[in-house]
């Protein structure tokens, strides 16, 4: 640090000393934050692909710190020899190998470096575990919270501890080693947590109280500025807990703060995004920057001069050293270790090797012949049908596999690469050769042009082959759906001509076979399925809070899709089903023209097309926001009949099972409830009857959802682990032309029974509440 400014003002002065005492402490926010991003790129890993990639994890991470860290090492180094001075071999080898936690270094401050490498190797591993021992779990990963709680536990024991058995402060036995410090990550990876898989929890308990979290948690932080270090173990102990505490206060506040654009942000943004090198910098330029200018010009700098330089010198030469090496380390990083390969990006390639494995264990001696989907008319994104998806990830326009039964081998026929396509229209793709073999998990990647010659040769040995019968099915569409033309499906004519080269060949469905595996869920499906509904859910209720009497039910479907958009979703899974007033009637309105009305109830169902995966959930609200007593009276009685067949679904058993014990709940319901409204009476007694009349034969409670919203597997025989439905039964006043439908996402598990929309505010209160907070319009023209 520069030295104390003796001639500055008093007043000056009181605040250098205070910020030098105490601004050591900003190490714990920075801590705090630290966990919160490096496990938010493991957590968002695992919601998007359903693992957490921690080999490349580990050496994407090595490019980012290693590049910029050696330099500076080795600038030190040769400064040191070229003034004659010594390089202990103990505090270069401290350096090199991250141990200046426990070891004196070549720099005071890379201590919190060697921190933070510990914190990266320990955890991706930890999360590693927690997956391999939770696999059967809904959520995996929840462990981590009680981690982090005995983290913050041991830590705090320690460093009590410590002090009592070494009562002589020293930075590394009480502030730097790395388990004493270990608390401050692991609080940020608990947030990060709560904030990626309890989303709307998060914003529904802290968002009202950001400022209350940034001051209170700013409050928290005082004492590191009141209280000398070296002389105050409460500071290097219970303090070190504290100030852990505010800091994540503070990171909460401000994360869920609107930050007006402008100057201000943008100088912010350009500092994260050098802030390393700035870090790694600093004390180079205040040890031998500043002396070199002063022994450039033979002059002593004052104090407010070397001051000045110091913070101009640290940025800007943080900056220049940054450009100079850590952006190009990093291109190169993204160049040959890019996140994720064009055209599989989805899962890696174990998940298709194992589904393929099964279809192999179907299909026997013969050969499966899969198509890929062509490139859209016009100037829309291109989308893979699902079949050829799930068997092989690849998401790629013009793409063919041959799936040989008797081999156990995969070949995959690619489009070559074209120059034009790959280097200046669309970016580079996944080609046919040996690198996309591997990336693929196929035994060969072959040029398209190959197809032809291959499938004709397994036409003429007469051998069985099996290949989809349905149209292919893309984006919104579902299984089954048929060209409404009269033109038969890409999928039949292809058939046809397979026919007529093969006719000693027997043709057979592969639908039935692949739809089976399609219908359990593998854990890397739940994870994205997972965040599918979380997307979904947040889209419904920016729809709720945005809300308002004289709106068109349009302008409820923009703030979901903002939500779907920015969150990763490359459409919808259907048409927006907004329905307000008397369109509640219909299952499936989709005009979305009409206006609010002061005592509506508005029935909104819309969720995204996220990574080729679905979700389904249903909530209606009052347009103006607060229930009246007669729309209370019918949704309230909806929602106990709703809930008697949500909570009546148990694995193992029958579809017929759940109505049968369902239906006892709903009896008892409607003798005890307080109705005052003879129709309402009738609508639920109609609706619970509806639901006894075909309780013997009931086969299923709604439909599937996976890679399309009326997901392939058919009808529920048992409810069995892996499972994913909806259920939506209906209720309706006739005479009123009114309805009411809710729809939530059911996962069936080896334990029981989740709800993943279950965080979607459903109850009257919840859904006023909601209602009450600002929405997204508000927001954006607060800005």
């Amino acid at each position: 640090m520069p030295p104390s400014p003796e001639s500055w003002p008093a007043g000056a002065q009181l605040l250098f000393l205070t910020w030098r005492r105490g601004g050591w402490v900003g190490v714990d926010l920075f801590f705090v934050l630290s966990g919160f991003l490096v496990s938010a790129l493991l957590f968002t890993e695992y919601k998007s692909r359903g693992n957490l990639g921690v080999g490349r994890f580990y050496l994407r991470r090595a490019w980012r710190i290693y590049p910029p860290f050696i330099v500076l090492i080795a600038a030190s180094v040769i400064i040191r020899l070229g003034q004659g001075w010594q390089v202990p071999s103990v505090s270069l080898a401290s350096e090199l190998f991250f141990l200046q936690s426990y070891l004196p270094g070549l720099w005071s401050h890379t201590w919190s470096l060697a921190v933070e490498e510990h914190f990266y190797l320990l955890l991706p591993l930890t999360l590693a575990l927690m997956l391999r021992w939770n696999k059967n779990s809904p959520m995996p990963l929840r462990p981590i919270l009680r981690l982090a709680a005995g983290v913050a536990v041991a830590a705090l024991a320690a460093r009590l501890i410590n002090w009592y058995v070494r009562p002589s402060y020293g930075n590394l036995t009480h502030l730097f080693a790395s388990h004493l410090r270990l608390d401050s990550l692991f609080f940020g990876v608990a947030i990060s947590y709560a904030y990626h898989f309890h989303s709307s929890r998060f914003h529904r308990l802290f968002t009202q109280r950001r400022r209350f979290l940034i001051f209170g948690g700013a409050l928290l932080l005082t004492p590191a500025f009141a209280f000398r270090l070296e002389t105050t173990p409460f500071i290097y102990t219970i303090g070190l807990t504290i100030f852990c505490v505010g800091s994540g206060m503070m990171l909460v506040g401000i994360l869920l703060s609107q930050i007006p654009h402008g100057p201000v942000l943008a100088a912010l943004a350009t500092l994260g995004k050098y802030s390393y090198s700035i870090y790694l910098w600093h004390l180079f330029v205040l040890a031998w920057g500043i002396p070199v200018i002063e022994g450039t010009f033979a002059a002593e700098l004052g104090a407010g001069t070397r001051l000045a330089m110091y913070f101009v010198g640290t940025f800007g030469f943080g900056i220049l050293m940054a450009k100079a090496v850590e952006v190009p380390a990093l291109r190169l990083r993204d160049r040959w270790f890019p996140s994720r390969s064009p055209g599989i990006a989805i899962f890696p390639p174990d998940e298709f090797v194992a589904r393929r494995a099964q279809v192999f264990e179907q299909i026997g001696d013969g050969v499966a012949i899969v198509l890929g989907t062509a490139e859209p008319l016009g100037e829309l994104p291109f989308r893979q049908n699902c079949q050829f998806f799930y068997l092989t990830g690849v998401t790629v326009p013009r793409a063919s596999v041959i799936i040989d039964g008797r081999a156990r081998t995969t070949t995959m026929f690619l489009q070559p690469r074209t120059e034009g396509q790959d280097t200046s229209q669309s970016g580079p793709g996944i080609n046919p050769g040996a690198a996309a073999a591997t990336a693929l998990g196929v035994q060969a990647a072959l040029d398209r042009v190959e197809f032809a010659s291959a499938s004709n040769a397994l036409a003429s040995a007469g051998r069985v082959i099996y290949t989809p019968f349905a149209a292919e099915a893309l984006g919104s569409q579902s299984h089954g759906d048929r060209t409404r033309d009269g033109r038969d499906s890409h999928q039949a004519a292809f058939i046809a001509n397979l026919e007529a080269a093969a006719p000693d060949s027997e043709i057979k469905d592969l639908d039935p076979i692949v739809n089976a595996l399609r219908a359990v869920k593998s854990p890397r499906e739940i994870a994205i399925i997972r965040e599918a509904t979380r997307i979904s859910g947040e889209g419904i209720m920016a729809a709720m809070r945005a809300a308002r009497v004289g709106m068109h039910e349009h302008e409820l479907q923009a703030p979901a899709e903002f939500i779907f958009t920015k969150n990763g979703a490359v459409g919808a899974s259907d048409f927006a089903l907004i329905a307000t007033g008397r369109n509640t009637y219909y299952t499936h309105y989709n005009r979305n023209t009409s206006v609010l009305a002061d005592g509506d109830l508005v029935q909104f169902d819309y969720a995204p097309d996220f990574k080729y995966y679905q979700s389904d959930v249903t909530r209606v609200f009052p347009a103006n926001g607060t229930f009246s007593a007669r729309q209370r009276e019918m949704y309230e009685i909806y929602l106990e009949l709703y809930q008697s067949v949500l909570t009546s679904i148990q694995v193992h058993t029958t579809p017929a099972d759940c109505v049968k014990n369902a239906l006892v709940k709903m009896d008892a319901i409607l003798v005890r409830y307080q109705f005052t409204d003879a129709r309402i009476k009738a609508a639920a007694v109609n609706m619970v009857e509806g639901y006894r009349s075909r309780q013997a034969s009931t086969l299923s409670l709604g439909h599937n959802v996976g890679l399309e919203l009326h997901d392939v597997g058919g009808c529920q025989a048992t409810f069995e682990p892996g499972q994913v439905f909806t259920i939506e039964p209906q209720f309706r006043i006739e005479e009123e032309h009114l309805g009411i439908r809710l729809e939530d996402m059911v996962l069936i598990t080896e334990t029981g029974v989740e709800n993943l929309s279950a965080f979607v505010p459903i109850s009257v209160a919840e859904i006023e509440k909601l209602m009450r907070e600002p929405g997204l319009s508000a927001t954006l023209n607060s800005d």
